[in-house]
């Protein structure tokens, strides 16, 4: 899989919700870090994709809708490997949003990064 179809397979496995074809786009090494639960590697993100599924169906209170999430202001950095994209995320239904930096070579995605967008308290 070449890294642009890797990575229009990752952003639409996490649009839909869709676990294998976010395991399909994640390398070996993969990691993700969440600053809610902390670094996962890639034997683990099948319990960590069904565990935020579950929440945000908890947040939305039976409420349906197409995506899990949705993705705007995608900025992609291509000149070097591996590939570098940020994006803007949030889960319709919910307070949820956030900003994630992930990045891709030829093997996968190798890493992402969440950044949760909260109001603090007053």
């Amino acid at each position: 899989m070449s890294i642009q179809d890797t990575i229009a397979a990752y952003a639409e496995g996490w649009t839909l919700g869709d676990s294998e074809k976010i395991m399909s786009a994640v390398s070996p090494d993969m990691v993700l870090d969440d600053p809610n639960v902390g670094k996962i590697d890639r034997d683990a993100l099948p319990d960590y994709i069904a565990g935020l599924k579950s929440a945000v169906a908890e947040l939305r209170a039976g409420e349906a809708h197409d995506t899990l999430m949705d993705m705007s202001e995608v900025v992609i950095k291509d000149d070097e490997t591996p590939v570098s994209i940020w994006a803007w995320f949030t889960v319709p239904g919910t307070a949820l949003a956030g900003s994630a930096l992930i990045k891709v070579a030829d093997e996968g995605v190798v890493e992402e990064r969440i950044a949760y967008y909260t109001s603090l308290p007053k």
